[in-house]
């Protein structure tokens, strides 16, 4: 029950809050847990081409690791703050926002950029993405997702 209300509370954010939430995440994390933390690195691409911007979360039972994908599809984890994550199973959420630019109303102006994938990654009680890591991984399956 408790994942449901989360999974709708988080169906109702806007990207933009989402990702500061993620952000939020990777710099204050769940505390420090003292667990080693396994570089691991990967790639994403939306229908089929490397998408750059694409918002990563880990969610294993110790918390969350992030990663944001390059021009090139690729990412590295980070957790707490920290390049890495520990070892462990994890479900994936996924956000794209649109990339934001800055119109004339000055500072202050918080942009809501819709999500590229339509919400369909969002909700970790519906995300079919998931990956293992242990101390021999360095780098994760390819992630695949689409607009479609």
């Amino acid at each position: 029950l408790e994942e449901m209300r989360t999974s709708m509370s988080l169906m109702r954010l806007t990207p933009t809050v989402w990702l500061g939430a993620v952000l939020l995440s990777a710099t204050f994390g769940c505390g420090g847990s003292g667990e080693t933390l396994i570089p691991v690195t990967g790639s994403v691409a939306v229908d089929g081409q490397p998408a750059e911007g694409v918002v990563l979360l880990f969610h294993g039972g110790n918390g969350v690791s992030t990663a944001t994908s390059d021009a090139s599809g690729s990412f590295s984890t980070v957790t707490n703050g920290e390049s890495g994550m520990p070892a462990g199973s994890y479900k994936v959420t996924a956000s794209w926002p649109e990339p934001v630019t800055f119109g004339s109303g000055g500072m202050g102006e918080t942009p809501d950029t819709p999500d590229r994938l339509g919400g369909t990654f969002m909700v970790l009680g519906q995300s079919k993405i998931s990956v293992e890591v242990d101390s021999s991984t360095t780098e994760l399956p390819p992630i695949e997702l689409s607009t479609k």
